[in-house]
């Protein structure tokens, strides 16, 4: 079994980076890191959704 937890999340750059909890493994990456490094078709189109979903949530914040 495999358990993966997905974030979309605009995240403020600048701010300083808090130690997370030790037995996970958390990084942020760009759109296309992601999308390349998943091993499997399913997972990367997850991904690719998940980026649809964030680029279409931020056009319709932009034409209000």
């Amino acid at each position: 079994m495999k358990v993966i937890w997905w974030y979309i999340a605009a995240i403020d750059e600048v701010a300083e980076v808090e130690n997370g909890e030790t037995q996970f493994g958390a990084r942020l990456v760009s759109f296309s890191e992601a999308t390349d490094m998943l091993t499997f078709e399913q997972d990367r189109e997850i991904v690719r959704k998940a980026i649809d979903i964030f680029e279409g949530s931020q056009e319709s914040t932009t034409t209000i």
